[in-house]
């Protein structure tokens, strides 16, 4: 797939500000600055659509980015830590927007 056009739809704290139309998403989620932002950034071909912070835990809201006008990628921070694993943890999840309703 080409991804053609890329915007930053919404950001949200509760299920209420999340987008309302049908499009399928993508759930990212990963710990504190294992590049969830720079996989968007990477991914979209944009260097700033996805803000880098240096400071681990910074984002504190759920990041909606609509792909080609066609489904939308949720970025999350995920407060994880599971014994023996000293690696960082990226997980791709896909899912109907239906769920919401």
């Amino acid at each position: 797939m080409k991804i053609t056009n890329v915007e930053f739809a919404t950001s949200a704290v509760r299920r209420s500000q999340y987008p309302v139309d049908k499009k399928a998403e993508f759930l990212l989620v990963g710990r504190s600055n294992v590049g969830k932002s720079s996989f968007i950034n990477t991914l979209t071909n944009r260097r700033n659509l996805a803000r880098i912070s240096a400071i681990p835990g910074k984002t504190q809201t759920l990041n909606f980015y609509l792909i080609n006008e066609e489904f939308y990628i949720q970025v999350r921070a995920a407060n994880l830590h599971l014994p023996k694993m000293d690696y960082p943890l990226l997980l791709i999840l896909h899912h109907s927007n239906e769920s919401h309703q």
